[in-house]
């Protein structure tokens, strides 16, 4: 395949899944799930160890250390997206973190940016839903977080 059929098939894919509700709910759910962990794993990689004991607290209320599932489901994902991808190559650098060696899958990268441009320049309902849903899950998210840490959920 060349990238051309690639990023066309990856397209009416994405079309397929956005289209059908429950599918797309489904999607949703998955992503915030991603995005949530991915984005922990990247604020623990960046506190680490050597972070003050109160950095390190205040972090573990608002943004819990992955579970040991939950860092073995991140440690594969940018090798298991690749392999969704016939012409990419598996993210090299193992040491990075997993959201940077996401962003370097043609796939991943293909359909975030299909699904921002259908949602914000073709105006695109069911793109337009999906990321909505996606952000009220991350914000749902934070909101208990700051809530059970007895910070004021603002958001």
């Amino acid at each position: 395949k060349t990238a051309q059929q690639t990023s066309t098939s990856a397209t009416s894919s994405l079309d397929a899944v956005l289209e059908d509700e429950a599918t797309r709910a489904l999607a949703c759910d998955e992503a915030v799930d991603a995005l949530d962990s991915l984005g922990r794993d990247l604020v623990w990689r960046a506190i680490g160890e050597r972070g003050p004991p109160f950095l390190r607290a205040k972090a573990e209320a608002l943004v819990p250390r992955l579970s040991e599932d939950e860092s073995a489901v991140v440690s594969r994902l940018p090798e298991a997206l690749a392999a969704l991808d016939d012409d990419a190559a598996t993210p090299e650098d193992a040491d990075a973190a997993p959201l940077a060696r996401i962003a370097k899958v043609p796939a991943a990268r293909d359909g975030a940016a299909a699904v921002f441009q259908a949602a914000i320049v073709d105006n695109d309902a069911a793109s337009q839903e999906s990321l909505a849903q996606v952000a009220d899950g991350l914000t749902e998210r934070l909101r208990g977080r700051l809530t059970d840490a007895g910070l004021p959920a603002f958001l």
